[in-house]
């Protein structure tokens, strides 16, 4: 960060010195941060990371670069970071409403062009830029994801719709009905499958639940005791709500509500792909790392220890929401 930016996020906390607009601001540069934080360890399995790092924390931004992580800038933030900014400014060119058809316009342009002003390139896979790459795509998102979704035997549950989440939290936070239906839309332009959706549907209701505790002064912020408090009532009425839109099977359900309620980062074996399920890993993790009460900075080194599948997608995740439950 420069000092010009340094100085005007200053300004930011400075002049909306309260709890909601420290959330927000939190929501926003916490995602990055998490972003670039999880570069450090991605495509490390456990062992190599404890190779390098031994059991000391993982040092940020002076963590060893590797030949993954050399791709980009030394602290620098990823293609995930990227696409919340393409969410926000399809937002904020579609005059603060939710554009399907703007946002994959916006996708398509930076799959192939990155971000020129920033010299950044999209580092994205293969799977996703076959769907952004299409002709119908910035016509008709939802047919073309929908059509990928099908030819890969609606078995593709990956977590890449994660980082556009949060942001769609904070876009009419005190209108939950409006949250889940804008995450899922911008969520399906990508992301058919119901679990991405769901996933991407819990987040947002997280942050916006969040949010709007602090935009109310329903925040319980006055001990530890009480901020937890706070956390697991918001999770117990986040569960409790997409428990009810899970149409799939029973074990489905089950393996959803253990995810959520989930006490041990070693039991959702991070480390190990069961790639139908990838992006119930990723939000398990967040909703530990909400729980935890390790530091900020102590929770997503916890995390970020894990290596290989939880990669900054999930990071960002836990970012999030542990930044909006505030340290």
């Amino acid at each position: 960060m420069d000092l010009l930016h340094f100085v005007q996020v200053k300004y930011l906390y400075k002049k909306f010195k309260d709890q909601f607009y420290d959330r927000l601001l939190g929501c926003i540069y916490g995602s990055v941060l998490g972003d670039a934080y999880g570069l450090a360890t991605e495509l490390l399995n456990k062992e190599q990371i404890i190779k390098i790092y031994g059991s000391n924390p993982i040092p940020f931004p002076s963590n060893i670069r590797t030949s993954h992580s050399c791709r980009w800038l030394r602290g620098d933030w990823t293609d995930e970071s990227d696409q919340m900014i393409l969410v926000m400014d399809s937002i904020i060119e579609s005059g603060g409403k939710i554009d399907e058809v703007n946002f994959a316009k916006k996708l398509q342009k930076w799959v192939t062009s990155g971000f020129p002003e920033l010299g950044d390139q999209a580092g994205i896979g293969s799977s996703f830029s076959s769907i952004a790459l299409q002709s119908q795509f910035t016509s008709n998102p939802f047919y073309v994801s929908e059509k990928n979704w099908v030819t890969s035997g609606r078995r593709s549950a990956t977590n890449g719709s994660l980082p556009r989440a949060p942001i769609l939290g904070c876009i009419q936070y005190d209108k939950l009905a409006n949250v889940i239906s804008n995450s899922t839309a911008l969520c399906k332009v990508t992301h058919f499958d119901q679990r991405c959706i769901i996933s991407s549907n819990v987040l947002a209701i997280t942050v916006a639940m969040l949010l709007n505790n602090a935009a109310t002064k329903k925040a319980l912020l006055s001990s530890t005791e009480r901020k937890n408090d706070e956390v697991d009532h918001v999770i117990e009425e986040v569960a409790k709500g997409a428990c009810s839109m899970l149409s799939g099977s029973i074990q489905e359900r089950v393996e959803f509500e253990e995810i959520i309620y989930n006490t041990s980062l070693e039991s959702l074996n991070l480390s190990y792909s069961d790639s139908l399920s990838y992006v119930f890993k990723g939000l398990g993790a967040g909703f530990w790392g909400l729980r935890s009460n390790y530091s900020f900075k102590d929770t997503l080194n916890l995390i970020v220890r894990e290596g290989e599948w939880l990669d900054q997608k999930v990071v960002k995740f836990v970012e999030i929401v542990r930044r909006s439950k505030k340290d």
